[in-house]
């Protein structure tokens, strides 16, 4: 079963654009120049795609005009950032309601039998798509077990994917700003969907639902923007989970 794209998909100028400033993102990071002038990257570290050194970011609520406002985490939305964010995670979840029944409101029955029969319709989605097989993946190694439990259990834990997905487009809003400003409590949301989002792209990058796949130097030549991509939600994710690690700290 196929699922739509973008058009564009992260060719577009805007995408583009975003990508070549992501190294910016977290206030500090510095990035070497990326091969045959695609717009910078970061510089890749053993066992990992565009990690970065503990201390390199510290992120901390801030006000317009830069005073502190409250505790929390800033993600930096400006020159379309946001904007590319609010793409990449409407489409997430689009993607999610794949798993999800198609119910009636106005037929309480035809819902029930919905919910009864979303099981095996999730379950067999799920064996189709390299990315939802990392987000859901076999809880034991009986081939026949497996699928009894993702029958049983994928459906709710779309839901729960897909209420993190709601709480960071709410925090995106749909007005264009310099900062979003996440407070605590929502930190965790964000980090399990960037984290998600970055495994729909390394699957899109790779290949491979594996895990462990790195992907080649011909991978990243051929596709740039996605290796661009990868290296900046990799940014988002240590910076919300240092900043997070802080706050709990203090």
């Amino acid at each position: 079963m196929g699922r739509p794209r973008q058009p564009h998909g992260l060719r577009d100028p805007c995408v583009l654009r975003v990508l070549r400033l992501s190294p910016c993102e977290g206030g500090g990071t510095h990035a070497a120049g990326a091969p045959r002038g695609q717009g910078r990257r970061l510089i890749r570290e053993q066992g990992g795609h565009g990690a970065r050194r503990h201390g390199d970011a510290g992120l901390h609520a801030v006000g317009d005009d830069g005073a502190d406002v409250t505790r929390g985490w800033v993600f930096h939305a400006s020159e379309g950032r946001g904007r590319l964010l609010r793409v990449l995670v409407t489409r997430y979840a689009h993607d999610l309601g794949l798993l999800l029944p198609q119910v009636n409101p106005e037929d309480p029955f035809e819902t029930l039998a919905a919910e009864f029969a979303s099981g095996d319709r999730a379950a067999e989605t799920v064996e189709q798509q390299p990315d939802f097989q990392r987000f859901f993946p076999p809880v034991v190694a009986d081939s026949d077990a497996a699928l009894e439990f993702r029958c049983r259990a994928v459906t709710g834990q779309a839901r729960n994917r897909l209420d993190a997905a709601q709480v960071v487009l709410a925090d995106l809003g749909e007005q264009e700003c310099r900062f979003v400003r996440v407070p605590r409590s929502h930190i965790d949301a964000w980090v399990q969907v960037l984290a998600a989002l970055r495994v729909q792209w390394h699957v899109e990058l790779t290949g491979t639902g594996d895990r462990l796949a790195e992907p080649t130097e011909q991978q990243i030549d051929e596709s740039p923007e996605t290796a661009a991509l990868l290296d900046w939600l990799a940014i988002l994710i240590e910076d919300a989970l240092q900043t997070a690690w802080q706050i709990d700290q203090a």
